[in-house]
């Protein structure tokens, strides 16, 4: 094994699981799902719970 190795597995590991991206989902007049990473201008904003999971499985 190479002494790099834990190292770049460790902070893999540590910065991966902190990084969190902002994914928005609407429904256009067609009827598709889509997905995006901004909002539609005329969105309306809706509070929505997520549930993290800890540790592994």
């Amino acid at each position: 094994m190479r002494p790099t190795f834990p190292l770049t597995l460790t902070l893999t590991l540590a910065l991966g699981s902190t990084t969190q991206a902002q994914v928005y989902k609407w429904t256009d007049a067609n009827g598709q799902v889509r997905y995006g990473s901004k909002p539609l201008p005329k969105a309306k904003r809706r509070k929505r719970s997520t549930s993290r999971a800890v540790g592994c499985a």
